[in-house]
């Protein structure tokens, strides 16, 4: 079993809206269905948004998709293939972390962002999280992208960021600023990205 964490240093950059589409295109690439659930979700988020999206119907998962209760990884669970993991920001997300072998780190290309991003890879750096030997990726995940100068620059500095990191980091397919992602709409924007991580993780 994978697990993926979704993981950043402040809320608001994306991290719920990642773990659910994610989630979904993987489930679907796989042809899970309601009755052979192939990914599951567990939100770990201080203000579990994304369970109260996931009761309301407004958080979209896909058929094959499943909320799982509690906090605990099922390692024995007889069917899922991925667990996508919705953390808490900072340091409380270090259990996450430490359990998974693929880290995803939405970032949105503003200067906060830019500063946000810094700070988390020393907190996973002074957490030595980046020598868990199960790791297999490390990712950067640009998010709510707008086509302007600023967020082109900005975008150059995170490429520029991950690239200075031994070994560096990946860089993923960047996810534009729209209102039908941010409301959970079917959406396209994060095929590339979820393709790259499922390829890493040698999920088929």
């Amino acid at each position: 079993m994978n697990v993926l964490a979704i993981a950043a240093q402040k809320g608001g950059v994306g991290k719920t809206t990642t773990a659910v589409y994610t989630a979904n295109y993987v489930a679907q690439s796989l042809g899970a269905t309601a009755e052979l659930p192939l990914v599951g979700v567990i939100d770990r988020e201080e203000t579990r948004n994304l369970t109260k999206l996931a009761r309301l119907g407004e958080a979209g998962l896909a058929p094959g998709v499943i909320l799982l209760p509690g906090y605990d990884v099922p390692r024995d669970h007889p069917t899922l293939r991925l667990v996508v993991v919705d953390t808490p920001p900072g340091y409380m997300a270090i259990k996450s972390l430490e359990e998974a072998n693929l880290v995803v780190i939405p970032a949105i290309p503003e200067s906060n962002g830019i500063v946000n991003l810094i700070d988390y890879l020393k907190l996973l750096d002074d957490a030595k999280v980046s020598v868990n030997p199960r790791l297999r990726l490390v990712a950067v995940l640009p998010t709510m992208v707008m086509n302007n100068d600023l967020h082109r620059q900005r975008l150059a500095e995170i490429k520029a960021i991950a690239g200075r990191r031994r070994p560096p980091l990946v860089v993923l397919d960047p996810i534009p600023r729209r209102i039908d992602i941010a409301r959970y709409k079917p959406s396209p924007a994060y095929a590339t990205a979820a393709t790259e991580m499922m390829r890493h993780a040698a999920i088929r």
